[in-house]
């Protein structure tokens, strides 16, 4: 597998974790000004609003802190991934298994399981993979995946040599 290849399916995942990543943080941010803003023009004797309103703002300040936080470390892995080339070429079994959490009209999960050598790995789809790309099951073939930030860039079903 081309190196160029693996670099650019980490980038493009990268690329769309990080706008959800701030999509998140504008949302939290629009309700953190919200809340401000409602707080001021408010009554001083409607405590039960007070108490709803700090407890927006104190969940959005959270979610403003908490959100970069578990976020930031990843990115710096997947940068460090590019950097110095680190792709990890295994042939093992795999497994991944269907949620009871819709998203994008069918069930899954986002994560994958690898068993090799006696240990197992959880390793995360890249950004777009469908259904089809890397369906649900068991299967044993060669996985290429990102040495840090421990995302699939491409696999080859032992059907498909």
């Amino acid at each position: 597998m081309n190196n160029i290849d693996l670099q650019s399916i980490l980038l493009e995942t990268v690329k769309q974790k990080t706008i959800i990543n701030l999509l998140f943080i504008g949302l939290a941010l629009l309700v953190l000004v919200s809340g401000i803003l409602r707080r001021k023009k408010m009554k001083k004797t409607d405590s039960k609003k007070l108490k709803r309103i700090m407890c927006e703002i104190m969940l959005s300040i959270v979610l403003l802190i908490g959100t970069p936080v578990l976020f930031f470390p990843w990115v710096l892995d997947a940068i460090r991934d590019i950097k110095h080339q680190q792709f990890v070429q295994i042939t093992a079994m795999y497994e991944r298994n269907a949620t009871s959490i819709p998203r994008n009209g069918w069930h899954t999960n986002g994560y994958v399981w690898v068993y090799a050598d006696d240990i197992k790995i959880r390793l995360e789809l890249p950004a777009d993979w469908t259904e089809e790309q890397f369906p649900y099951g068991k299967e044993e073939g060669t996985i290429w995946y990102s040495k840090e930030s421990k995302v699939i860039l491409a696999i080859q079903t032992e059907k498909a040599r």
